[in-house]
Parts: structure tokens; sequence; C-alpha cells
């Protein structure tokens, strides 16, 4: 259970062949820093302690699809054992010139669990609202990164970096 965010750094780096190396360096640090974005982000979303199993029952069983009635937002995970938030993982690799994030949960089967509902439970998705919820955030990392290497300001920074950057993940 995972996905993955690909930069395309080399194509960027070509086009700017003067600082090439500079580029292709802070794409490389940019993507670390987006790594440690999202085990930070996940940390917080799969960290709730308010609610024991036992509060759950006694509640209801909120996320159950007979009668939803989730305290949270259904993405948020409450933390029983910790075994589920220590199981996500966020590594950055290069192949060639190129970056990409994997980003996941190895806890099997309750990430799929969790992620896709059950017979009984509801639907929490937290990777993919974890995806739609950092992406920008990361794109916009990766923008800064980029102005940041070619020493860009201003207007030409904006019109470059949206030039180049379209496609960074």
């Amino acid at each position: 259970m995972d996905f993955k965010l690909q930069s395309n750094a080399k194509d960027i780096a070509v086009s700017n062949h003067w600082r090439a190396k500079r580029v292709l360096t802070t794409l490389r640090e940019s993507n670390k820093a987006n790594a440690r974005l999202l085990k930070k982000a996940v940390r917080e979303q799969a960290g709730l302690t308010d609610h024991s199993l036992d509060d759950l029952r006694r509640m209801g069983h909120p996320y159950a699809k007979r009668a939803p009635n989730p305290p949270h937002p259904p993405q948020m995970i409450h933390a029983q054992s910790g075994g589920y938030r220590r199981a996500f993982f966020a590594r950055t690799s290069a192949r060639g010139n190129d970056f990409f994030i994997e980003f996941g949960n190895t806890a099997e089967p309750l990430a799929t669990w969790l992620e896709y509902g059950t017979k009984k439970m509801i639907e929490r998705a937290p990777l993919r609202y974890l995806r739609m919820k950092m992406a920008p955030e990361m794109q916009l990392n990766n923008r800064r990164a980029y102005r940041s290497a070619l020493g860009l300001h201003g207007a030409a920074a904006r019109s470059r970096a949206r030039k180049y950057m379209k496609t960074l993940g």
C-alpha cells in the first residue's frame, strides 16, 4: 500500500545546463525535505489518542457502515498499539538524475482495511488523503528549491518556474 512521486530533475537540469549540478543537488534535498514533511504529517494524522477501542465500542462503533458517525474526519486514525503509525515509511531514491519519494504503510492487512474499508467498516483512506493534501505543498517546496538553485527572483522566477516545474511532483 503505497504511492510514488517522481520529479524530472534531469530535464530541468539539462535545460539550465550552466547550473545543472546546483539544480540537481537542490532538488535532491527538496525531495528529502518532502519525505520528512510526509512523515510528520502522518504522525499527526495517525496519532489520535482520545478514544480507546472500548470508547469506540461504547460510542456504538462510529466507523461502522451500518450507521457511520465518526467523531473525527475518517482519515484521522486512533492509535491503539502504535504499530500502524510506526509502519509508515517515506523513502527517497534516485534513478539516474530523477528523484522519487515512495510513501506507504507496511502494516498489512490493517493498512488495506483502513484504506479501502471492510464489509463492516467505512473507508478511511489515510494514504489517499495525505497524498491529496500534501501534493500542493510538496510541489511548492520543489518550485522554491528550483528558484533558489537558479537564483531567480520576482516575476522571472515565477514564470520560469511555472514553465519548467509543471511536471514536478
